[in-house]
This record gives C-alpha cells, sequence and structure tokens, in this order.
C-alpha cells in the first residue's frame, strides 16, 4: 500500500495503543475483534469483493497502520486504497453453522500494525452462494459501534444502499483534539481525574500478572431484556443506568462498601460528526459510585443516570497527559489501579424493548476459564439485546463473585420491576 499521510493519534486511537503496546506474547490477539455477518441472497462474490472495496475507501482506518514517531511515540499512516484482500471457502450444508469457527481462526494471528492492514475477511460458501462474511478486526480500528457501522454499510451497499456521505476521518479528529480550541476541555478532564481518583478511598490494586488464571461467567436472560425494558419507560432512563446501578448495589452488598471506585467505558460518539467514525473511540473515565442505604433501585438508577452523563462529559482526554497523576495516585487511563470495571455496549438497532426469544428458558448461567482477556481485575460486559448477555471476567481466586452477583444483579432488576412502587 502507499503511503499518504502520517498524523498524530486521536485520543480514543492513543487510548488504544498504550492499553496494547506492551501486551505479553500470550495476550496479544486479545485485541481483535471477531464474529460473521450473514449475507443478503442471491449476491455474487464480486458484489461482496466490490463492497469491501467501498468500505476501504470510505473508511480510512481500515488502511492505517502505525509507525514509530511523533510526539508521542506513535503516529498513524494512512495509506491509499488498493483492494481488499478476500479469501474464500465452501462449506456446503455447514456453512451458517461454521462461520463464527472461521472468523475466530481470522483473529488467531496476531497483527503486524506497522506493515499489515487491520483487519481481515473470509467469505464463507454455501450451496454455490456466499453466506456469510467472517471477519477479524484489530480494536486499534474498531470499537462495537464501529463494528455495527461496517455491517450496517456493508448489508446497505449489497442491497442498493450505498452511503452517500462523507465519512470523518481520524487525522481530522487528532488535529481538532490537539487544538487550541479544545484547550478547555483538556484541562476539564485532567481535573475530573484528579477530583475523582483522590476522593476514592480504596488504594489502587496492583496489575493482574501474566498467566494469573481468570474466570469467565455469563448470564444471558430474556427474562432481564423484559425487566430492563420496563424499568427504562418506567423511569426515563437509560438502558445502561439500570445495569450500571443493579451492578453498583450488587457489588456494594458483596464487598461491604458504599462508595466505589469503578472504571467506566465511554463510547465518546455524543459528537454528531464522529458518530459514523470506524475506529477505537473508547476510553475508560473513572467514576465514584455511593449506594445509599434505603435508596430502591429506581431511585439510584436515576441518580445513576445523570452522574454517568456527567462523567462521560471528561470521557475523550489525553492519556499521556495523566503521567503526574498516576505516579501520584497509581490510577491510569488505561485501567492500571482500578479494581472493577463496567462496560455497556448497545445493540446495533437500538433498544430491542420487548421481544421473543428461542430460548428454552427465560435465562441461563455459564461459566468457564477461558474468554477475552483483556487483564483486568473484574470485568463486566454487558451486551444489550434479546437476550441481554452479561459476562463478568474475574481472576479466579477466593474473591471471584461470578454466580452470585450476576444472580443478585438479575434478582434486584427484576424484582424492582414487578414492584407497584413508583419512583
Amino acid at each position: 500500500m502507499r503511503e499518504l499521510s502520517r498524523s498524530p493519534l486521536t485520543f480514543g486511537q492513543l487510548s488504544a495503543w498504550r492499553s496494547i503496546e506492551h501486551l505479553p506474547a500470550e495476550r496479544a490477539t486479545s485485541a481483535i475483534l471477531h464474529g460473521s455477518w450473514p449475507l443478503p441472497a442471491d449476491r455474487p462474490v464480486s458484489a461482496v469483493r466490490y463492497v469491501l472495496d467501498l468500505l476501504e475507501r470510505r473508511h480510512e482506518s481500515l488502511r492505517t497502520t502505525y509507525a514509530r514517531g511523533g510526539a508521542h511515540g506513535v503516529e498513524q499512516v494512512v495509506h491509499e486504497a488498493d483492494g481488499v484482500p478476500v479469501d474464500i471457502v465452501d462449506l456446503g450444508a455447514d456453512a451458517d453453522e461454521r462461520a463464527d469457527e472461521i472468523a475466530a481462526e481470522l483473529a488467531r494471528a496476531p497483527f503486524a500494525l506497522d506493515v499489515e492492514r487491520p483487519w481481515r475477511v473470509r467469505v464463507v460458501m454455501g450451496a454455490g452462494r456466499p453466506r456469510r462474511l467472517a471477519l477479524a478486526v484489530h480494536h486499534m480500528t474498531a470499537d462495537a459501534a464501529s463494528i455495527a457501522i461496517l455491517r450496517r454499510e456493508l448489508i446497505g451497499a449489497l442491497t442498493g444502499d450505498l452511503p452517500t456521505d462523507e465519512a470523518p476521518r481520524c487525522r481530522d479528529i487528532a488535529v481538532e483534539q490537539r487544538s487550541d480550541r479544545w484547550a478547555a476541555r483538556r484541562s476539564s478532564a485532567l481535573s475530573y481525574w484528579e477530583r475523582v481518583v483522590s476522593a476514592a478511598s480504596q488504594p489502587p490494586v496492583p496489575a493482574v500478572p501474566a498467566g494469573t488464571p481468570k474466570r469467565w461467567t455469563v448470564l444471558r436472560s430474556t427474562a432481564l431484556t423484559e425487566a430492563v425494558a420496563e424499568l427504562t419507560a418506567r423511569l426515563a432512563v437509560s438502558t445502561q443506568a439500570v445495569l450500571y446501578a443493579a451492578f453498583c448495589r450488587a457489588l456494594a452488598e458483596h464487598v461491604g462498601h458504599d462508595a466505589l471506585l469503578l472504571a467506566l467505558f465511554a463510547g465518546n460518539r455524543l459528537n454528531p460528526r464522529w458518530r459514523n467514525l470506524v475506529s477505537s473511540l473508547n476510553q475508560v473515565i473513572p467514576m465514584l459510585a455511593r449506594v445509599e442505604s434505603g435508596e430502591s433501585l429506581g431511585q439510584l438508577a436515576r441518580r445513576m443516570n445523570a452522574e454517568s452523563l456527567a462523567t462521560y462529559r471528561h470521557a475523550c482526554y489525553d492519556v499521556d497527559s495523566l503521567a503526574d497523576l498516576e505516579r501520584e495516585h497509581g490510577y491510569n487511563g488505561v485501567g492500571r489501579g482500578f479494581r472493577y470495571f463496567f462496560n455497556f455496549v448497545p445493540h446495533p438497532g437500538g433498544p430491542p424493548g420487548r421481544t421473543s426469544s428461542a430460548m428454552a428458558e427465560p435465562w441461563t448461567l455459564e461459566t468457564g476459564s477461558r474468554g477475552r482477556d483483556n487483564g483486568f481485575p473484574c470485568y463486566l460486559l454487558v451486551n444489550d439485546g434479546a437476550p441481554m448477555t452479561c459476562t463478568l471476567r474475574e481472576v479466579e481466586g477466593p474473591e471471584a463473585m461470578g454466580d452470585a452477583l450476576l444472580l443478585r444483579l438479575q434478582d434486584m432488576v427484576l424484582a424492582e420491576a414487578a414492584s407497584e412502587v413508583r419512583c
């Protein structure tokens, strides 16, 4: 690929880079997202190739590598689009069932981010036609919202709805974030960090050593989907606020503290001009959550909704500017020092609301010792949908909460939804 430009990283890209630049070899692929998408019927491989090339031309991050240099020690290098390499595999009648396996296979090899495209694709054929697109994308290039954008645009283009607007560019955003116009925002973010971590009563926790056994607990629940939909309508709050409030209360009960310092993941897509950016915009922001006795879950959710919205105003910042704060307090912008993490991923099509499901039971709970490992001590990922999926990743050991925490979270939400009390 021919080089077009070099520029600083956006704050989101820099945050992602700092979180991966020292990953041990055994965790190098933990920063790769993968999955498979169903393709519209009767579209030939040539059409899929055409749309993939269109997406690469449209979104510069899909043709961006990263080179050492610049003020922060790393720069983004945008290349000219020259066609996406597309592998094809024919799995016959097993195409739909095995497409996710193909995607996982694509994600097993690390990306050489200095020379390699940050995404890989493979068309999975069945009955003589493309059935699914398997892909693996490095987190430097995409977060969950970006994946949803790419999927929407791919399917839209294959069905004749070609995007006509101009996609935002990371290099433009990087310039904006470092401009004089952003000086007050950058200063406000630093002040917020200092204020919150200074008020935290718990000391920072050491990083989890490589090779430490981990445990994953996964709750899939249509019952939770229904209850959360009831509460969001009743309380006029976000789905995220209900789940976050329930997590904080369950956590406070379990550890015996009513004030908890949590690291929240912010999508940073409130700016309309950035909404369709394909890149990693996620950043960690601290929040001191206080759980008051006698406060109902509904009251807590309303308060958390307002407090978290205020918190997210400070969530776009230069992680390198926290160096002095990290030396003094032990916390930084890629999660160092924090014990508890909360991440909410919205449903790509908007809130799913009340819906039926093929699940035989209203909820299921599974535990295991394998999954995507981001290295955090206690990390809850909530994927909105039907069923709603809550994945709790923890360090294995006597402090692991797993089943008990997720079941308590669900019980509180279901009980509040069934309550006749109106907050």
